[in-house]
């Protein structure tokens, strides 16, 4: 290992010990939770991992729910004041700051926010991903409610369900509980290509960078690849109150796209994405 790497890798040792410290110092065990399932399947809307949806309490589908959470994080959300909730299955490569444009509409005052999942035997890059999660609720000075994370390895992969009329959290809750339709299992079978290709688009800017490395400062590198780490959630569900959508003159065409990720001419076919190796950590679907 020559002096660059091992000046990187002392930098990443100590990200990761300033990471773990300060998430920490805010984990507990999730609380304020119902056990008994009391939404019917069909008024759930389903998150599955990499995706987001937003509701509120007059919607034919106010609740939100999600499952098979190991090393991945489940986020919900709740506005009291206008009771809309959102929801994020968030993998390695979840692009938290997809969730900002929603976010500003909402009254934060009275927003709060729960946070269950991620083991913390998982890689650096989901310890990464939940520090950025909890930053994002922070810097947008939402009150976090729960946050059960830094779960022992073998604990039950975390679920959770929330409640636009209410806001009350439900836990456990898996399949059984929801409306999986033909749409759900067409998301789910995607899964594992869209990990893969993923994968293939991170090789790519990887090499790009490392072709400028030398260039950057080892903060500068640091930072950089994380950034380049990050993908589009998929927006599975949006429905917002009229009060809350005309609050805001910006919102004529929601997106909530913060870059598009480009497949280059090397890695466009399809058949070379299903070829590729599978990608490290939790990017297979759970």
């Amino acid at each position: 290992m020559n002096t660059r790497e091992n000046e990187i890798k002392l930098h990443e040792i100590e990200l990761i010990r300033s990471r773990l410290e300060y998430l920490n110092n805010i984990k507990r065990p999730l609380s304020g939770f119902i056990k008994e399932v009391k939404f019917r399947p069909e008024d759930a809307v389903v998150v599955l991992q990499n995706e987001f949806a937003i509701t509120h309490a007059e919607d034919k589908m106010p609740v939100l729910a999600s499952y098979g959470a190991g090393p991945c994080i489940i986020v919900a959300i709740y506005d009291s004041k206008n009771k809309v909730a959102i929801m994020a299955h968030c993998d390695e490569t979840s692009d938290i700051n997809n969730l900002q444009e929603i976010v500003s509409l909402l009254s934060l005052p009275n927003t709060q926010a729960h946070l269950y999942g991620y083991e913390v035997e998982s890689d650096s890059a989901n310890l990464r991903n939940c520090y950025e999660i909890v930053k994002f609720l922070e810097t947008n000075k939402i009150k976090i409610s729960n946050a059960d994370i830094l779960r022992s390895k073998g604990s039950p992969d975390a679920s959770l369900a929330i409640d636009a009329r209410t806001g009350v959290i439900t836990s456990p809750i898996n399949s059984s509980h929801l409306n999986i339709t033909e749409a759900e299992n067409s998301r789910i079978d995607k899964l594992e290509f869209e990990c893969n290709k993923q994968f293939v688009i991170l090789q790519t800017r990887l090499e790009d960078l490392d072709e400028r490395a030398q260039s950057l400062s080892v903060d500068d590198f640091i930072k950089e690849r994380d950034s380049l780490a990050h993908f589009n959630m998929n927006e599975v569900y949006f429905s917002l109150p009229e009060k809350v959508l005309n609050s805001s003159s910006e919102l004529q065409t929601f997106s909530l796209l913060s870059h598009k990720p480009e497949i280059n001419s090397e890695t466009k076919n399809d058949e070379d994405l299903k070829k590729s190796p599978k990608p490290p950590g939790n990017m297979n679907p759970q």
